[in-house]
């Protein structure tokens, strides 16, 4: 007896990604490709990629059809937005409507403040999160989703690279505005080590090169001025008495994996505090055979053991972290590889993919499409 056909109309927070992806362009076997299971980094494809191509290789086990809003709306039984912090004009088509509808929210709240709105869950018969305290709620409508963007379940080998180099950070000269946000902290890092050891530390990240202006410091609570007094120093001959130079700055990488798997440690620090899961980052290291220095929230974040990454929180300020891991015997720090290679190839990691939040929704579509 074959399945009955459900149509799933899709919609994007971002225009550009909307036009640029395909649907009904992804083979089974799309992902044993190096390119994709380990493109960390590039630019392209975005991190929603991933998620919708495993959707539609996932549901053509149960005739599930995904499509844009724009292509399949009449004939769908389901609606799914992806994140809606980046208002368009399909949006308030597909909230209006009463079509069973389902949010997926992969960024944290300081980033997709929206997405995480009360009111606007009222508008959704599910909502995939990781915020806890969505989650610890009586109300089923929540469910969990692990927030890993590009995490894969083909991510089982390890890079075995020799390490040349001792401490790295990952991330873009941006800055996030949100209570909940770490940008603070980046800034704080990256300053400490460019003042003490910039000799220990290698940035790398896109438009550290183009300022390192400390307006945030200013204007934490408004984003317009420090947006406009950017600006002005920008086009301003006083730019350089403003700015820092950044001795650890290295530029971007086109391969974070490969780069970083020739590090010892890394440096990895989440956008938010964000009581769930974490994203990524923290697997980035794992894969490259780097030992991690997560931060994030300082209660138990997700399913990772805890003996496969440093925990930034249990030191009292960086000098102590600094020496604990100048000063690592080598036997310990192969403890913490062989620990993180132990729990890669172990069926938890499996709860850290993008298959297992596909898995979930596919799950809940066939739940959906039967009320």
């Amino acid at each position: 007896m074959s399945l009955k056909k459900i149509n799933v109309s899709v919609v994007l927070a971002s225009d550009e990604f909307w036009h640029d992806y395909k649907f009904g362009q992804t083979k089974k076997n799309f992902f044993s490709n190096r390119k994709y299971s380990y493109c960390f980094y590039q630019r392209h494809p975005p991190p929603d990629d991933h998620i919708l191509r495993k959707l539609e290789i996932y549901g053509k086990k149960f005739n599930i059809k995904f499509d844009h809003l724009e292509n399949n709306y009449k004939t769908s039984k389901i609606l799914i937005a992806i994140n809606l912090y980046r208002r368009n004009k399909f949006q308030k088509k597909f909230l209006d409507s009463n079509k069973k509808k389902i949010l997926v929210i992969t960024e944290p709240d300081a980033i997709d403040p929206y997405s995480y709105q009360i009111k606007l869950h009222k508008k959704f018969d599910t909502i995939f999160t990781r915020k806890y305290t969505f989650l610890k709620k009586k109300n089923k409508k929540y469910k969990f989703y692990n927030g890993n963007a590009l995490v894969l379940k083909e991510n089982k080998k390890i890079i075995r690279n020799k390490k040349k180099n001792f401490l790295c950070i990952f991330m873009k000269n941006r800055y996030w505005h949100h209570k909940r946000s770490l940008s603070y902290l980046r800034y704080n890092i990256i300053e400490w080590f460019n003042k003490k050891y910039p000799n220990d530390l290698d940035l790398y990240g896109y438009d550290w090169d183009k300022n390192f202006i400390y307006i945030h410091k200013f204007f934490k609570k408004n984003k317009i001025f420090r947006n406009i007094f950017l600006k002005i120093l920008s086009m301003s001959l006083i730019k350089n008495f403003f700015s820092k130079k950044l001795e650890v700055y290295k530029g971007a990488v086109k391969d974070k994996i490969n780069t970083l798997s020739q590090y010892k440690f890394e440096i990895c620090i989440e956008n938010s505090i964000l009581h769930g899961s974490t994203s990524e980052r923290i697997f980035h290291s794992l894969l490259s055979g780097t030992v991690p220095i997560f931060v994030g929230h300082k209660k138990k974040f997700n399913f990772i053991p805890s003996n496969c990454y440093i925990d930034f929180w249990k030191f009292k300020n960086m000098e102590d972290l600094y020496d604990y891991i100048k000063n690592m015997s080598e036997s310990d720090y192969k403890k913490y590889l062989k620990n993180a290679e132990r729990y890669v190839k172990s069926k938890e990691f499996f709860k850290n993919t993008v298959d297992f939040n596909a898995l979930n929704i596919i799950n809940e579509i066939n739940y959906l499409s039967k009320q």
